[in-house]
């Protein structure tokens, strides 16, 4: 049984008047690569090791996949610049030094996609988004006050107010709990409120990690709501069953009781990369039979199916609206904007709303409010807001 569609015809005049916001972030991707380059050589002050290219890029291999894609280099050119004996004692700094280019510039291709090269595979892809997001974690947890103050304000003053009037921003659960990194979150919604931006903050929690997530969040932290992550990488079934091992069906079920209980939002990473496997069949037993009111936000709209939103749509109980992250399926599932518009427009059947977010704003190229926008007007979606359902 499908919900009872909206009638009602919402006007906008104008772009301006739009509730243009960003309803779906990280808080290590929301930074544009501009505002680490605006610190000039201060960018490197981060302590050493936090710097290794052992622990940002990990492994040699990645390395060498980084040279290929940021930097368009050859892997025997890029042996020749750091060779594997090399590669666990140097930095980050070390290497944007060893590089043609002024070194600040070259740390811009360590957080930020610019391009992708044809024939590129978007796993490849997806590897380098991980990566360049765990750089910006150990960036942010890693740069002084004064550092931190200077990229924050500067995001603020650069980039355009339709990006950041509402953000909904995931954090680590890092940065609820430890006082050393407690201050680099809430100095970011001093600065934001300062700029007359609202902030909404959701604490991140990896499937795997679900057993914990009540235990944490449990008591009065002044956020809004609960995320559930780890879909990035899960059409790679050996990887997606390693990391169910640890998630039975009764921890969602407990989950979404307490979601309920404190009328938090509980955003749900799924639909992203699959829509089937161990994951979606337990949520697709919690969804049916949930039986107190809940607000879910489903973080992706890439792989939903009409299977599913019938699901959704027969508890009413569910209280459902879903992110669409069009540059970021685009960019790390190559999905067309015609197959993302289709996915609209068939989650507006169902009387859901949608909501417009980057998920890695500050990494993918296009994913600003308005380039996204622009892109699915250019496909046919001729509607002013996508916060709102036109039938």
């Amino acid at each position: 049984m499908r919900r009872c569609v909206v009638t009602a015809l919402f006007v906008v005049l104008n772009s301006a008047s739009c509730w243009a916001s960003n309803f779906h972030e990280h808080f290590s991707s929301l930074f544009l690569a501009d505002n680490f380059v605006a610190l000039g050589p201060d960018v490197f002050s981060v302590p050493t090791e936090e710097q290794l290219l052992s622990k940002t890029l990990v492994t040699y291999e990645r390395y060498l996949l980084f040279m290929k894609v940021n930097f368009n280099l050859s892997e025997d050119i890029a042996r020749n610049i750091v060779s594997l004996e090399d590669f666990p004692h140097l930095t980050i700094k070390d290497l944007c030094h060893s590089l043609p280019g002024d070194p600040v510039e070259n740390f811009r291709h360590f957080i930020f996609i610019e391009k992708v090269e044809q024939g590129m595979s978007s796993a490849d892809v997806r590897k380098i988004y991980a990566t360049q997001e765990d750089i910006r974690t150990h960036w942010i947890k890693s740069l002084s006050p004064e550092h931190l103050a200077r990229l924050y304000r500067h995001y603020f003053e650069t980039d355009h107010q339709q990006n950041w009037k509402e953000m909904h921003i995931s954090i680590p659960e890092v940065f609820l709990h430890d006082p050393v990194h407690q201050w680099r979150y809430s100095t970011f919604t001093e600065i934001a409120t300062h700029y007359k931006a609202k902030v909404k903050t959701f604490v991140s929690v990896r499937r795997d990690k679900i057993k914990n997530a009540i235990k944490r969040l449990d008591g009065d932290h002044g956020i809004d709501g609960l995320d559930i992550t780890s879909s990035l990488f899960e059409d790679n079934q050996e990887f997606e069953m390693d990391k169910m091992k640890k998630v039975k069906a009764e921890l969602l079920v407990n989950l979404f009781n307490f979601m309920s209980e404190t009328q938090q939002e509980l955003r749900i990473h799924a639909f992203e990369a699959a829509n089937t496997g161990p994951f979606y069949d337990i949520l697709k037993q919690t969804l049916q039979n949930h039986s107190q009111p809940i607000r879910i936000r489903i973080g992706h709209i890439n792989h939903v199916t009409s299977e599913w939103l019938d699901v959704m749509a027969k508890n009413r109980n569910l209280n459902i609206r879903f992110d669409v992250n069009g540059a970021s399926n685009f960019w790390l599932h190559s999905t067309p904007t015609s197959e993302i518009l289709r996915k609209i427009r068939m989650i507006h059947s169902y009387g859901f709303k949608t909501n417009l977010g980057s998920d890695g704003r500050g990494i993918l190229p296009g994913s600003s409010y308005l380039e996204q926008l622009g892109t699915l007007r250019k496909m046919g979606y001729n509607y002013q807001c996508i916060q709102f359902y036109v039938p």
